[in-house]
């Protein structure tokens, strides 16, 4: 399957609401910095429309994508079950991590060894490292709600499903390095090249 054949975002229902900054990048755009943090730390942008600002602070379940300004898949595909905005800030954190964090990543870094508990920082180095590159690129939040269902007389959210079958799909390259068997369930379900 090429890149060609695939659905775009707006396809598949997702709709641009951020895009990643620092947050000095937050005062500029008239939003509060908050007291005591560093304006260097990678931020959530969100769009000042009404419809971005609602996807990012609903409540409910969605999936989302991380993707490059003009490029037509995602590097990284997640859910966020207790809302986006919710989510996002535990990205936030993760990008920055714990001292004991920092110095773990750092050590699996130097021996080549990625792992899921500093995934936040193996991010935030490769956000960097896309900004760095010879010209800043930007990188977009793209989210959609998570469909629902009822099953057994309750409604439940299909955010892990629809994760699992982007994954599989795109095959994100800043998924697979922590979550590679996720999306071998599902496997079967894509159409043969």
């Amino acid at each position: 399957m090429t890149d060609n054949t695939l659905p775009t975002p707006t396809d598949l229902g997702f709709r641009r609401v951020a895009r990643f900054g620092v947050r000095s990048d937050l005062a500029n755009a008239g939003r509060k910095l908050v007291e005591g943090s560093d304006g260097n730390r990678i931020a959530y942008l969100v769009q000042a429309d009404r419809d971005s600002i609602a996807l990012f602070d609903g409540k409910g379940a969605a999936t989302y994508m991380w993707i490059e300004a003009g490029a037509l898949r995602p590097c990284y595909v997640g859910m966020a079950n207790g809302g986006m905005r919710k989510r996002a800030v535990e990205h936030e954190r993760g990008f920055h991590g714990t001292l004991k964090d920092q110095a773990e990543h750092e050590r699996r870094r130097i021996a080549g060894d990625p792992c899921a508990a500093t995934a936040g920082l193996g991010h935030a180095d490769r956000i960097r490292a896309m900004w760095e590159s010879n010209s800043r690129r930007e990188l977009e939040l793209w989210v959609r709600p998570a469909e629902r269902v009822e099953i057994f007389g309750a409604e439940v959210s299909l955010a892990a499903t629809e994760e699992a079958r982007l994954i599989a799909l795109f095959c994100p390259p800043w998924n697979r390095e922590h979550k590679p068997r996720q999306a071998k369930g599902i496997q079967h379900a894509l159409p043969k090249p």
